[in-house]
């Protein structure tokens, strides 16, 4: 389903209440189903990347199971929107079929601020980090899966104020979502180049930030505390690199 229908099917049931950590679950509810529903190997014993075909004739590996956190580096081969990606196991929220198969989506998380996976040395931090901590989701998506970024920055902008181009913060245009949610945004030359939406700060409650834009033709979306706002750009490009790199076959 399109990202932003969903967030605007949200926006007219619940205006007064609605927070983008909702908005995110709902979206990553959705694609945690759909990978659910595809052929996942589930067996602890051997989980590299090796193929095999399972009872559906599809090609699978044999992997740890979605609930349960590995330091094996093991590479998995997945394409998203045509891109191959070379990913070591222990960068994945949720695992992948892999196997070189295309697949809608991958989700990744790692430790800010230099982007390590899950692994014996952070093993602790993952194991006891509560709430969003120094997490950084990172949801690649095929473009044609979500709507460009000008439509989205419209739907979190509506109703709500946008500051004149002359007032920034962080280096981008700040816009009011009508929910009380602040929207961070580029415009260069009419083109958006990043959209970043964040609860405000609540006594007891971590604020959150959800980062979009565009690399290797694949929509990118980032999930960190708002604590490490004022680095977004820094963020972003560290990704790219991470990207870029599990885009080179090893």
């Amino acid at each position: 389903m399109d990202v932003v229908l969903i967030e605007q099917q949200a926006l007219r049931g619940r205006r007064s209440a609605l927070s983008w950590p909702a908005l995110f679950t709902i979206a990553l509810a959705l694609l945690l189903s759909a990978f659910a529903s595809a052929p996942i190997a589930a067996d602890l014993r051997g989980h590299s990347a090796e193929c095999r075909e399972n009872a559906e004739g599809r090609p699978s590996e044999n992997r740890p199971a979605p609930w349960v956190r590995t330091t094996d580096s093991g590479i998995v081969h997945t394409i998203i929107g045509g891109q191959e990606f070379f990913v070591p196991l222990n960068y994945f929220q949720h695992p992948q079929i892999g196997c070189g198969v295309e697949e809608d989506a991958m989700l990744l998380r790692v430790l800010l601020p230099d982007l390590k996976p899950y692994s014996e040395e952070t093993k602790r931090v993952f194991e006891t980090t509560l709430g969003i901590g120094s997490y950084l989701n990172i949801l690649v998506l095929r473009s044609s899966k979500v709507t460009s970024l000008r439509d989205l920055a419209k739907v979190y902008t509506e109703g709500g104020d946008v500051e004149p181009a002359g007032d920034r913060s962080y280096g981008l245009l700040l816009g009011k979502h009508i929910a009380g949610d602040d929207v961070f945004f580029s415009d260069v030359s009419g083109e958006i180049h990043q959209v970043i939406v964040c609860s405000p700060f609540r006594e007891n409650r971590g604020a959150i930030c959800s980062h979009h834009f565009r690399h290797l033709l694949h929509h990118v979306t980032l999930t960190y505390g708002r604590d490490y706002l004022e680095s977004w750009e820094e963020i972003e490009g560290k990704v790219e690199g991470l990207l870029d790199r599990f885009a080179t076959s090893p």
